[in-house]
């Protein structure tokens, strides 16, 4: 890498911001002392859906995607990129219809977060329930419809 410019090095010293990764990001926070994960799930009326014997853990911040935009316009470095200054975090994937798609591209960056919320699914995807068990992801799915209202929220409570 060093000898063809330093180009991948460069792409991971840069901290993330909302204006690297685009529009996909919605919102982005970490928080100031760790949450439970069931504690984050309950404020965004969220029940957990796969892997709920995880939900014990702890995470240290969020990331709100758009699930369209993020499988469109993002690389395979940005989408690291998602994870903020840390992997144990709630990845809230909105307009997710089965998180199928969502759960496929997280299997490809090799990082785990500590969450991944669906927002806009009525059914899960038995592929990624799959992915979720096989690569120890909890999966909560939220009843909030609204994107503004989710945003609102998060905003508000953390």
């Amino acid at each position: 890498d060093e000898k063809m410019g330093g180009k991948i090095i460069q792409e991971f010293a840069v901290l993330p911001t909302n204006a690297v990764l685009s529009e996909a990001v919605l919102d982005m926070k970490e928080f100031d002392s760790p949450v439970d994960i069931k504690e984050f799930c309950k404020i965004i009326e969220a029940p957990i859906v796969a892997r709920e014997d995880l939900s014990i853990k702890k995470i240290y911040g969020y990331t709100v995607v758009d699930s369209l935009k993020a499988i469109i316009d993002l690389s395979p470095i940005d989408m690291i990129k998602l994870y903020g200054l840390t992997s144990e975090r709630a990845l809230i994937f909105v307009g997710s219809h089965t998180g199928r798609s969502s759960m496929v591209a997280l299997k490809v960056t090799n990082l785990r977060p500590g969450l991944v919320i669906l927002q806009g699914s009525e059914k899960i995807d038995d592929l990624a329930k799959r992915i979720a068990e096989l690569e120890s992801i909890p999966i909560g799915v939220t009843k909030i419809k609204d994107n503004e209202q989710l945003l609102k929220l998060l905003k508000k409570s953390f």
